[in-house]
């Protein structure tokens, strides 16, 4: 089976995996199913909601980096059961800051590039060029730190998808491609 939904190695690594299953139970029995395993599970704590669970590290071994599996349940378009969506990436918080701290850079690059590249087709002062290889930088800084966040957690990623494949296992599933 090919890592997560990549049907060839050649394919980007994905920045918030996710993947799909069906079951025949009801979307009732997969979260009761849910609620029974995170009662046993001590490395694993979570919130059910209503069609929507939460998947997150204890406190006590969680860091910056962990990962967090969001798990939700429908009613399977395709036929009847359940579908099952799973996407798992950083917390909220985590995911946010990095979006931002890949913007503001990004919009600066692009407006005072903008501004640079007009000024030199103009023949004027284009010393507003020089923001862009700085931004470029400070976007590949940002990179790496995500990368090196990604890499720390992943064992954490691991272990929350095999929880979920465990508590799948109890009702029955067929992974599904996306």
């Amino acid at each position: 089976m090919h890592p997560f939904n990549r049907h060839r190695a050649t394919e980007p690594i994905e920045v918030r995996p996710r993947f799909r299953m069906t079951t025949t139970m009801s979307e009732e029995e997969v979260l009761n199913a849910v609620r029974h395993r995170l009662e046993e599970e001590e490395d694993v704590v979570g919130k059910v909601f209503w069609h929507h669970a939460i998947f997150r590290i204890p406190d006590e071994q969680r860091h910056y980096w962990s990962p967090e599996l969001q798990f939700s349940v429908e009613a399977n378009p395709q036929g009847g059961g359940t579908l099952v969506r799973c996407l798992i990436g950083p917390r909220q918080t985590v995911w946010a800051l990095f979006l931002f701290l890949y913007a503001v850079p990004g919009l600066v690059m692009f407006f005072f590039g903008m501004n640079g590249f007009v000024q030199w087709y103009e023949k004027d002062d284009f010393s507003y060029l020089w923001v862009v290889p700085v931004c470029l930088l400070a976007i590949a800084l940002v990179y790496f730190a995500a990368y090196m966040g990604r890499k720390k957690g992943h064992e954490q990623m691991i272990h929350l998808i095999r929880f979920t494949y465990r508590t799948m296992e109890e009702v029955g599933y067929e992974r599904v491609a996306i």
